[in-house]
């Protein structure tokens, strides 16, 4: 075990330095033991495998643009996998960074989703399918997702309403553009907000209470 002179305190963990002060440790460590997981080995896996998936994604563009280039194509369809690379590189990396907190991660999916789909949509001409189909779609996804989540892990409601309301915020963009007129299609914009409007009217008749308190620390009001 080791001793900080100046914290005065035993360390049992196999470190060398005092975890209060960051000063030395004296002792020659025997009887110490690691207490908490070790998770460097996980995280060079990790690492180790977005490197080969990073040199994947690389490679498939590299390819697919000198295929377009070198054979006589009368279209530059490779941009289009360029961005569909980029695009599954940028989840990939969203989902990795936010991997310890799960719905945080869906958000941020919904987010770089709905982007997505609109910067699509305006490369091949702006025929409105993003708006139509591909928002509420992502929006019922993402909505059903966080809640297969919340159930599995039996989560608390501090835990999960800041994101579950946000989702639901988010989701009643296409009421908004159904409102305007901006749709062709409206079912599935009336899809989606409905059920954005259940979840909502959910909270505030289940749990108005710790909606309005869990508000009141998140905005520090």
């Amino acid at each position: 075990m080791r001793y900080c002179e100046n914290c005065r305190v035993r360390i049992r963990t196999p470190q060398k330095r005092c975890p209060l002060c960051q000063g030395a440790l004296s002792g020659d460590g025997s009887g110490c033991e690691q207490l908490f997981p070790d998770l460097s080995e996980e995280t060079s896996k990790l690492a180790f495998w977005f490197k080969i998936y990073t040199f994947v994604c690389v490679l498939a563009a590299v390819v697919c643009v000198s295929l377009n280039a070198a054979l006589p194509f009368d279209t530059w369809w490779s941009l289009f996998v360029l961005a569909g690379v980029a695009c599954a590189w940028l989840v990939t990396v969203v989902a990795i960074r936010k991997r310890r907190n799960l719905l945080k991660n869906a958000m941020w999916q919904l987010v770089l989703a709905c982007i997505a789909l609109v910067l699509w949509d305006w490369a091949t001409g702006w025929q409105l399918w993003a708006l139509d189909y591909g928002l509420p779609a992502a929006v019922v996804a993402a909505l059903v997702s966080m809640l297969v989540i919340i159930t599995v892990r039996k989560m608390s409601s501090p835990e999960y309403m800041i994101y579950l309301l946000m989702c639901c915020g988010f989701g009643l963009i296409p009421l908004v553009l159904l409102v305007c007129g901006a749709l062709k299609v409206q079912w599935p914009s009336i899809v989606s907000s409905a059920c954005c409007v259940i979840v909502l009217a959910a909270f505030g008749i289940f749990q108005g209470g710790s909606v309005w308190s869990e508000l009141k620390k998140s905005l520090h009001l």
